[in-house]
């Protein structure tokens, strides 16, 4: 089983009353970076689940959008593309277990809340 992932993808703000979008001076990460992610993946994630769940052969994406939000706590967990075989369950687990380890966009010198999209692909043999 392989899985992969597309690199941190962000757009849009949110605030409570209104949704601007726009581009800020820096963009939600990871606190440990990137190659932080992929190690946090490596160790947490149940790459076998979707061949568990009789996924057939191929690539499966599965795509989710959460807030990030000013210090940096996850939130708003959206799945935008499912393809099924509990993989949607388990990015919403992977996405869970990282709240207050991510550093928030900024606007303005300021933290902003900001909406991070993030994609996962397994790879079924």
């Amino acid at each position: 089983m392989l899985v992969t992932f597309s690199g941190f993808k962000t757009y849009g703000q949110t605030t409570l009353d209104s949704v601007s979008v726009f581009k800020p001076e820096k963009y939600p990460a990871y606190k440990t970076g990137l190659n932080g992610w992929t190690d946090f993946l490596v160790r947490n994630l149940d790459r076998d689940l979707p061949a568990k769940n009789g996924a057939p052969s191929g690539k499966h994406t599965v795509v989710a959008s959460f807030l990030v939000d000013s210090v940096g706590k996850i939130s708003d967990i959206q799945i935008e593309k499912d393809p099924g075989y509990g993989m949607a369950d388990e990015m919403k687990r992977m996405i869970r277990l990282t709240d207050k380890k991510w550093i928030p966009a900024s606007a303005n010198g300021k933290p902003v809340s900001y909406r991070h999209k993030q994609s996962l692909t397994f790879v079924v043999d």
